[in-house]
């Protein structure tokens, strides 16, 4: 008798606890945040997605290719009598580009934390 009302106790302290946590759940304000998925309820037809992603694609791989362009030397410096698996020819130096008036001497000669600081 004794196990059967502390068991009837707890089975009712859980469920009033279960919906007061659902109300305050349910009480929140639905914010929609912005994000970079597509949504999965699409419901465009398929073809007009595909049609404007296809569209897109060109003006996208510019973007990218010029963000490349920008960050790496991207031209073929080929390391004379090495080649990778293949035959591919493997690249020699360094790829990235340094910011106008950046060197890697001036780099070396800095902290890790004061690179990070730099704009």
């Amino acid at each position: 008798m004794y196990k059967q009302s502390i068991c009837s106790w707890c089975l009712g302290v859980s469920i009033l606890v279960a919906l007061d946590g659902s109300s305050y759940v349910l009480a929140q304000p639905l914010v929609k945040k912005a994000s970079s998925y597509m949504p999965v309820d699409n419901l465009e037809a398929f073809q007009t997605v595909m049609t404007r992603m296809a569209s897109a694609k060109d003006d996208i791989a510019k973007k990218h290719q010029k963000l490349l362009e920008e960050r790496y030397d991207l031209s073929d410096h080929a390391a004379e009598n090495v080649l990778m698996s293949r035959g591919k020819p493997l690249q020699s130096g360094s790829r990235i580009k340094l910011p106008r008036g950046n060197t890697w001497d001036k780099l070396t000669a800095l902290s890790p934390k004061q690179i990070r600081d730099q704009p």
